[in-house]
């Protein structure tokens, strides 16, 4: 049998160290990306809470901008209609 020599074994050592180095670094890469998936979609479903939210109040201020729903609250209230003070709030 061959020994081997010194260069053999630091060569062989150093391919080992390699390919631990890169399972290492692999591992490490494929951890960051899931946090990051992670992040992303808590992210998503934040917003997405948002949108609902914010199509819920402009839904709400529709009902309440009605022009029949603030006639009644005048007439209720002993108002008239008076076209010139009329104004459209918007947003």
């Amino acid at each position: 049998m061959n020994k081997m020599t010194k260069i053999e074994k630091s060569f062989y050592l150093v391919i080992i160290f390699t390919a631990i180095i890169i399972a290492i670094g692999t591992v490490f890469v494929r951890t960051k990306v899931m946090q990051t998936e992670q992040n992303l979609s808590d992210v998503q479903y934040e917003i997405d809470k948002k949108k609902t939210r914010h199509e819920e109040l402009d839904q709400q201020i529709q009902e309440l901008s009605r022009s029949e729903r603030v006639i009644k609250i005048a007439e209720n209230n002993n108002l008239r209609s008076n076209n010139k003070n009329i104004r459209k709030a918007t947003k």
